[in-house]
C-alpha cells in the first residue's frame, strides 16, 4: 500500500511497479488559536498565539480600565500614552518646540487641535451649534458648558458647603471665599482681592479707566453698577415729564 496525502491506492506484485508520484509537502503545522475575551465588550477575539505581544493586548489600550492602558511613557515627566503619535506631541510641551504656525498670524502651535482651534479667530467659523436654541460656538468646550444653562446641571460641587456649579472655573473661584486665598495682586499697590474680576475693577482707580458710558449723555463711568445708577436718573427725568 502506498499513501500519499492527496492519493491512495494499492498494488501487487504481477502489477508493473508503480510510477512514482510526487508527495506533495506536508501541510505545515497548524497556528494554534486560542480565544482571548475582551472584559470590556460583549465579544471575543480570535487571536495567533504570540509569545511577546497579542492583538487582545493592544485592542485593550482602547479601553481605559483595560489591563494594558499605557504603552509609550514620557521620560520627562509621568505621563504615558497609548500612541507614539501622542507622545511626541507631548513631548513639544517640554521642548518648547512648535512646528505649526498660523498662516494668517505669527503665532504657532505644538498641537494640531490647537492650531485649528485658533484658526477660528481668524474665519470666525463657529462650527459648534446648539440644538435647543439658535448660538453656535468657536469651540465644542463651550458648547458643553452652554449647554448646562437648558439642562441646570452643576457637575462641580464644593465639598465644604452645599453649593454646586457648571464650570469647574466658577468652582475654583468659590473655593477661595473658603479658603481666603488672594492670588490677584495689584501691581501699582498693595492690595490683592480673591477674584481676577474684582482685580480688573480695581486697576481702573489706577488707570483712570472708565469703560461704561451712558448712551444718553456723555457720562462714562468705572463701573458698571454706577452707569446703572446714572440710568435711573433719566428715568426719573422721563416720568416727571407732563
Amino acid at each position: 500500500m502506498f499513501c500519499c496525502s492527496s492519493l491512495r491506492f494499492s498494488t501487487t506484485k504481477e502489477e508493473p511497479e508503480p510510477v512514482e508520484i510526487k508527495k506533495e509537502p506536508e501541510d505545515p503545522e497548524p497556528v494554534k488559536i486560542k480565544e482571548e475575551d475582551c472584559s470590556q465588550v460583549k465579544y471575543h477575539l480570535v487571536v495567533k498565539e504570540e509569545p511577546e505581544r497579542s492583538y487582545l493586548t493592544v485592542h485593550m489600550r482602547n479601553h481605559s480600565d483595560g489591563p494594558v492602558q499605557k504603552l509609550f511613557p514620557c521620560e520627562i515627566c509621568e505621563k504615558s500614552f497609548k500612541r507614539s503619535s501622542h507622545l511626541a506631541s507631548h513631548l513639544r510641551t517640554h521642548t518648547g518646540e512648535k512646528q505649526l504656525p498660523c498662516n494668517m498670524c505669527d503665532k504657532s502651535f505644538t498641537k494640531r487641535s490647537n492650531l485649528l482651534s485658533h484658526l477660528r479667530t481668524h474665519t470666525g467659523e463657529q462650527p459648534y451649534h446648539c440644538e435647543l436654541c439658535d448660538r453656535s460656538f468657536k469651540h465644542g468646550s463651550n458648547l458643553l458648558r452652554h449647554l448646562r444653562t437648558h439642562t441646570g446641571e452643576k457637575p462641580y460641587l464644593c465639598e465644604l458647603c452645599d453649593r454646586s456649579f457648571t464650570q469647574k472655573a466658577c468652582l475654583d473661584d468659590h473655593l477661595r471665599t473658603h479658603t481666603r486665598e488672594r492670588p490677584f495682586s495689584c501691581g501699582s499697590c498693595d492690595k490683592s482681592f480673591i477674584h481676577h474680576s474684582d482685580l480688573t475693577c480695581h486697576m481702573r482707580i489706577h488707570t483712570g479707566e472708565k469703560p461704561y458710558s451712558c448712551k444718553q449723555c456723555d457720562q462714562t463711568f468705572r463701573w458698571r453698577k454706577s452707569l446703572v445708577l446714572h440710568l435711573k436718573t433719566h428715568t426719573d427725568e422721563t416720568d416727571k415729564k407732563p
